[in-house]
């Protein structure tokens, strides 16, 4: 969340920043969480516009 929300977070006080972190890590630790580090998997999408 910091490397990819970087400029979202940085708009919000300390306090809330670190509420927000601990309720998705909380939410997303059972499935997510491989007892040794974080397991994330993400898709780029390409996408190339013809006008």
């Amino acid at each position: 969340m910091k490397q990819f929300y970087a400029s979202e977070l940085d708009l919000l006080s300390e306090n809330a920043r670190n509420e927000i972190i601990k309720k998705v890590v909380d939410l997303k630790r059972k499935s997510l969480w491989s007892g040794k580090e974080w397991i994330v998997d993400y898709q780029r999408l390409r996408v190339v516009a013809h006008i």
